[in-house]
């Protein structure tokens, strides 16, 4: 469960199991040119010498898959997801800051995040409606979609025309954070160390390559396990700012690949069973409460991560709200830092290395 390569002997059989079936697809493909080839007249020395490294391939990943494999948590029988569920319901809220394209050198923000805000359904009608009383105090009206970059910088028209009041509104719009129920579940990566170790390669077999798509990944574990172990074996609908019809398409492909595949140490079964079907994508016109919080805090999480030593704005909204995954880790199931671990930077106490790739679901 290290970010780091693992030592061949340490290779999880459930990764190379994938493996296995990957080797195993570019072999037949290599026995097929070969064919071809001969019936060409053609020189394959070449493609032998590829076919019999393909083989030890084979061999190799086939003796590491058959090793014994380590559960993974899934539900003690699965149940179909249905809205009218009578578990504990619960919405979670994404929202990221940053680019999550990797620039290897030059990059004026290099870390990237995607915030999750978490909140129990049948608390969302008062959350925005506090945030909506709060708008109309000071904003003029609670149709006004608060935007982080906005905000920080007092650009947009409304609050260029407060900007008298700049300091009163910050410190009031803190306060209406700090008296609100969520939880925060956040991943961020941070870039320059990602590229060193796998821009040329993946980070294990079941993590796509695409930085906000594993740090998907990453909140969809911790949402699951939360689900689980804090909201009483409860269920969540996921619900993101579109980002555009390509984009969204993505994101959702990767949301239901889990529930085919599950991850490493997340059986797809959980993810069936804790989550909708699908993710529900809002335009920004919305004026959705809890993705709003979510665009709120994502920069207070990766400036932390960029600035260890600083104190962000409504970095301390953040912290007492981070999910601990019920044992006092909020380093490992609140803030998820890849692939480099923050600790002893954020959280104090003693530093331990690497953070492993995803969540253990104990």
């Amino acid at each position: 469960m290290n970010a780091e390569e693992p030592l061949e002997g340490d290779l999880p059989p459930r990764a190379a199991r994938l493996l296995l079936a990957e080797a195993e697809d570019y072999l037949a493909h290599l026995d097929r040119a070969r064919h071809h080839g001969l019936a060409l007249g053609l020189d394959v020395t070449a493609l032998e010498e590829q076919i019999r490294r393909g083989r030890a391939e084979v061999s190799r990943y086939a003796d590491l898959s058959a090793h014994r494999l380590d559960p993974r948590r899934r539900p003690g029988k699965e149940k179909q997801w249905k809205e009218t569920d009578a578990r504990s319901q619960y919405m979670l809220c994404i929202d990221e800051c940053g680019s999550y394209q990797l620039h290897p050198e030059g990059d004026p923000f290099p870390v990237f995040c995607v915030c999750g805000v978490i909140i129990q359904r049948n608390h969302y009608d008062v959350l925005q409606g506090r945030l909506n009383e709060w708008k109309d105090r000071w904003l003029g009206s609670s149709e006004v979609v608060i935007h982080e970059p906005d905000l920080r910088k007092f650009r947009s028209t409304v609050l260029r025309a407060r900007l008298s009041n700049r300091d009163e509104i910050l410190s009031s719009l803190h306060d209406e954070l700090g008296a609100m129920n969520f939880t925060v579940i956040s991943a961020v990566i941070h870039k320059p160390e990602f590229f060193s170790r796998f821009s040329f390669r993946s980070v294990d077999p079941f993590l796509h390559r695409n930085q906000y798509l594993i740090c998907l990944d990453f909140l969809l574990e911790r949402f699951a396990h939360f689900l689980y172990h804090r909201g009483g074996d409860g269920w969540g609908k996921v619900f993101a700012e579109s980002r555009g019809r390509l984009e969204d398409a993505r994101v959702q492909h990767e949301y239901v690949r889990l529930q085919i595949d599950g991850t490493q140490f997340m059986a797809d079964a959980t993810f069936r069973y804790h989550l909708g079907p699908t993710i529900e994508f809002l335009p920004k016109a919305a004026n959705h409460a809890g993705l709003q919080i979510a665009d709120l805090l994502a920069r207070a999480c990766a400036e932390k991560v960029l600035r260890p030593a600083t104190n962000p704005d409504r970095w301390d909204i953040v912290v007492p709200r981070l999910y601990d995954g019920c044992t006092g880790e909020p380093e490992k199931y609140g803030l998820k830092t890849f692939p480099v671990h923050s600790r002893e930077l954020i959280f104090g106490g003693k530093a331990d290395g690497d953070a492993e790739a995803s969540p253990s679901t104990d």
